[in-house]
């Protein structure tokens, strides 16, 4: 899956999704790799915001290969499972992330 696809997915997932997280936050997904590149999304205020770039000072930051991700946003890969296992690397508020994830799903 190159990365414009890999945007994509989070994309259409993060934007369709209303059941956001109830506070206002910021994410990065650092995808690794020769497919890799990194997502910056947020909700502010009820709005959704996402681009393909790096930002510093993220409330949450994600990391995973690239084979990773699509094994887990397919759903053949469980998110709490890679994140016990290292296959998902996760740094700043975790139970941030468990709500993204919950909301991406």
């Amino acid at each position: 899956m190159s990365f414009d696809e890999q945007y994509k997915v989070i994309e259409d997932k993060f934007m369709e999704n209303n059941t956001a997280v109830s506070r206002n936050y910021t994410a990065q997904f650092h995808i690794t790799g020769k497919d890799g590149g990194d997502i910056f999304f947020s909700y502010m205020n009820g709005h959704k915001f996402i681009e393909p770039v790096r930002h510093n000072g993220a409330d949450i930051n994600i990391t995973m290969t690239s084979d990773t991700f699509e094994e887990f946003m397919s759903g053949r890969l469980d998110g709490f499972k890679a994140f016990t296992t290292g296959k998902i690397k996760a740094t700043g508020n975790v139970m941030l992330a468990l709500s993204i994830y919950n909301s991406l799903r």
